[in-house]
């Protein structure tokens, strides 16, 4: 290919406009960074396998949430 057809080509491409996706607008969703497990450690060690509680640390995207979402 000449170097004019990738400069044209890079470009078209440089300057396109994507349509937002109508999913990532209409529905919250989280970007997680890191999560802590903040289960008490006395619970943890009388059973292994009980309900944990951990905290989120991250950003969420798309609208809000509504209350009461898990």
């Amino acid at each position: 290919y000449s170097k004019r057809e990738i400069h044209n080509l890079a470009r078209f491409i440089s300057v396109m406009k994507f349509p937002p996706l109508s999913w990532r607008t209409t529905h919250p969703y989280v970007l997680v960074d890191r999560f802590e497990d903040v289960t008490p450690p006395e619970k943890v060690q009388s059973n292994k396998k009980c309900d944990r509680n951990i905290t989120l640390y991250g950003y969420l995207r798309g609208c809000n949430m509504k209350k009461g979402t898990k």
